[in-house]
């Protein structure tokens, strides 16, 4: 199994098809990824894949990966990682209702065949596909996004609003995560960077744990992490 980023990213040994359909359960951000990393670029029916080979390169890695403590990292790794890039719009409403803006890009995806981005359901609406570049086929299929034949340098952007926020009378929550990379029992190094805004004349920022957030005005803060293992994200704000 490989997980990603408050995405994760389920590989199972058997079901492998060229248009997945599995989903996993989820928060806001989290997304499901069936990444079929070593697979032929042709698609092939079940019996076609040659298993062993499917998973060789992958299974070898897997010895020398974090298995699940989060770690962060000074610098990012040598090989290409993928990238997890938000911007979560806050506004009066989002206090209120808890549905944030988000705008959400993927970069450095795998070379893959065939993946899907899920978000948890009941949680995500209007989800939107803005742009993509070098993958045949890109669609959104209810609370997922469906992704055919993704090639080198890709890339994906999309909008929606997701229900990630927890009004309080005195404080707001913003809660995030767990993002990681996964596969079978090895965590991955991947980047996450999320920017949030926020109306600074209705709340101000207190404290973010566990990892710090740099405050770029009085409206808007920012993280920006490369690490291995399982992150969540939790932000507290003040009213104002």
């Amino acid at each position: 199994m490989m997980t990603l980023g408050r995405c994760a990213l389920d590989i199972p040994r058997h079901n492998h098809s060229s248009n997945p359909r599995r989903s996993g359960s989820v928060s806001f951000l989290l997304l499901i990824v069936m990444m079929l990393s070593a697979m032929p670029r042709t698609m092939a029916s079940q019996d076609e894949l040659d298993e062993e080979l499917w998973f060789s390169d992958w299974e070898n890695e897997a010895l020398e990966v974090n298995e699940g403590e989060l770690t962060l990292l000074d610098e990012p790794p040598e090989k290409q990682a993928h990238q997890h890039l938000n911007h979560l719009i806050i506004d009066s409403e989002s206090i209120e209702s808890g549905w944030v803006g988000l705008q959400q890009c993927h970069r450095d995806i795998d070379k893959v065949p065939a993946l899907q981005i899920t978000f948890a359901a009941g949680k995500v609406r209007d989800l939107e596909i803005i742009s993509s570049e070098n993958i045949g086929r890109s669609w959104v299929e209810g609370h997922t996004v469906q992704l055919v034949d993704v090639g080198d340098d890709s890339s994906l952007c999309l909008s929606a609003r997701t229900r990630g926020l927890k009004p309080g009378d005195e404080t707001v929550v913003l809660s995030n995560g767990p993002y990681m990379r996964r596969f079978l029992d090895g965590f991955y190094p991947m980047r996450v960077k999320l920017r949030v805004s926020y109306p600074g004349d209705e709340l101000q920022f207190n404290q973010a744990s566990p990892v710090e957030f740099e405050q770029l005005s009085d409206d808007e803060i920012l993280l920006d992490v490369w690490f291995e293992g399982g992150l969540r994200t939790t932000v507290f704000f003040d009213r104002i």
